[in-house]
């Protein structure tokens, strides 16, 4: 599948890459008829790294997103990840989303 950049709609209300819409009001994930509803941590990983693309999120800026409140934020940060890429695979299997960029963070696959 080719990589196109995100294409967002009024407002940041949707962002699109690839055959897949990242439903911002919604906090869900469109791909073709089917949709994702988002835990709220996996869903602010997504949107901050689809809205990040084509560069990488840095592991701070992702754990800044989630609060200074937890105990180790990059922990819950890599947990998170590894929640969302497994919900992910079972979703849309054939859309490679998610890479680690080493030391950067994380950013949408190209």
């Amino acid at each position: 599948m080719a990589r196109l950049h995100p294409r967002t709609g009024p407002q940041d209300r949707s962002l699109r890459f690839g055959e897949l819409t990242l439903d911002v009001p919604h906090r869900s994930l469109r791909w073709r008829d089917h949709a994702l509803l988002l835990p709220p941590r996996e869903f602010e990983l997504l949107h901050q790294i689809v809205r990040a693309y084509p560069e990488s999120v840095s592991i701070d800026t992702l754990a800044l997103a989630f609060g200074s409140d937890l105990e180790d934020p990059h922990a819950s940060v890599r947990v998170a990840m590894t929640k969302l890429r497994a919900r992910l695979a079972n979703f849309a299997p054939a859309q490679a989303l998610i890479e680690t960029v080493r030391v950067a963070g994380y950013r949408l696959a190209s």
